[in-house]
């Protein structure tokens, strides 16, 4: 586990290369290097690795014989008693149940230009190329994920996009096309096998694949230890995913974590943000169920969280690196090199930078919030005499002083 601060850029109203672009301020013979102060979000986190908990309950589908076409995709979410899949005679069955839904989606799309439904908007040339390009956009989003049903479902935006151009713009008549569909329908259902349906016994979200691991429920988890989570992780690691699907059951997830304990690492409250940078950039609100110190030499705690925030592809996972957001700060980031110290008329020491306004040279009093040695954050006070919003601080050069002429 490593502790690391990232300081991560809040793009507030400017270009981010006035944020990062060096000035140099020429003064008689002296010149001085400057930084533009601009708002940042800073995040003290630790990065751990834990186990997701869930309430979740393989299926058996088909027992085993015929062939199976699930009606859902991967991280759906189920209804109870609703279809989850079909389980066929025959693979040609599956081939001839496949293509009339591909037929379908045809004939339903045609039916519908063809009816010229006053409320559907019309399609210039502009925004036929725009919601062409938003489609392929997606097309390419679908085929870095793999995601087969996604590629079909974006292929069918992209086929009636076409038909309804033509509609609009070349008075194409679908009439034959839709005659000729139908009847192609008709005959694939007299040669199609019977199948049977099978239903979720539950609601919950489905996936496709186990890892044998669905029976480890969170009641099992009330007496942790470090040592129990690093032994769960170990079982964890060593599964192996089947093509047998499961069920997700509730929308509370947990996850289980050791994390070091120090001074400068403390869970307070009752909430922590965790993020999963592998599945999502999102931060996740969590609630904090139990925490137990270990009483190794170690000093780790061991930890357990749980949330309603449900993303998709978190079912998918069992152990994952996760980001422990220990503190998040607003503040005004500048460089610490630009930082320099005054002692004021009662004898006090007052951190500051100095900042160019005009032609003179003033100090700018700060609190620094958080440092991670290259870059501080301080408060934005808005206050008279403290650092301000796009303020350029002198990073370098010599004989600082307040309100010197430049």
């Amino acid at each position: 586990m490593k502790k690391h601060t990232v300081v991560a850029a809040a793009a507030i109203g400017v270009a981010a290369v006035f944020v990062t672009m060096l000035l140099i301020v020429r003064a008689g013979d002296k010149k001085y290097t400057t930084y533009t102060a601009n708002l940042y979000d800073a995040e003290q986190s630790v990065t751990v690795t834990g186990v997701f908990v869930r309430s979740e309950i393989r299926l058996q589908i088909g027992g085993g014989s015929g062939s199976v076409v699930y009606s859902l995709s991967d991280g759906e979410r189920a209804a109870k008693k609703e279809e989850i899949a079909r389980i066929y005679s025959s693979a040609k069955s599956v081939e001839a149940a496949a293509k009339i839904a591909l037929l379908s989606d045809e004939l339903q799309d045609l039916e519908a230009i063809s009816a010229n439904d006053e409320n559907e908007a019309v399609l210039t040339p502009d925004t036929m190329l725009s919601q062409t390009q938003e489609v392929l956009d997606r097309i390419d989003e679908i085929t870095q994920c793999g995601d087969a049903r996604g590629i079909y479902e974006q292929r069918r935006s992209l086929v009636k996009l076409l038909n309804r151009y033509g509609s609009y713009f070349e008075e194409s008549d679908y009439s034959s096309r839709i005659t000729a569909l139908k009847q192609e329908i008709s005959s694939l259902k007299n040669t199609m096998g019977s199948y049977s349906s099978q239903y979720a016994p539950d609601s919950g979200y489905f996936f496709y694949y186990s890892d044998g691991l669905e029976g480890l429920s969170p009641s099992q988890l009330t007496e942790l230890s470090c040592d129990k989570i690093n032994a769960l992780i170990t079982q964890c690691e060593n599964a192996e995913l089947t093509a047998q699907p499961k069920l997700v059951t509730d929308y509370t997830w947990y996850f289980v974590f050791n994390m070091p304990t120090s001074k400068e690492i403390q869970i307070s409250g009752s909430k922590l943000y965790i993020r999963f940078p592998a599945v999502s950039d999102e931060k996740v609100q969590t609630a904090i169920e139990t925490t137990q110190k270990d009483g190794g030499t170690d000093g780790d705690t061991a930890v357990m969280v749980s949330s309603r925030n449900f993303i998709s592809e978190l079912g998918k996972c069992r152990t994952e690196q996760a980001e422990i957001i220990i503190e998040s700060v607003r503040g005004l980031r500048i460089p610490v090199s630009a930082i320099r110290t005054v002692t004021e008329e009662d004898g006090t020491e007052q951190a500051g930078v100095y900042v160019v306004i005009g032609p003179e040279m003033v100090f700018r009093k700060i609190n620094v919030l958080v440092s991670d040695g290259e870059y501080a954050i301080c408060e934005d006070t808005e206050s008279s005499g403290w650092l301000q919003l796009y303020d350029e601080v002198i990073v370098s050069g010599k004989d600082l002083t307040d309100g010197k002429a430049l």
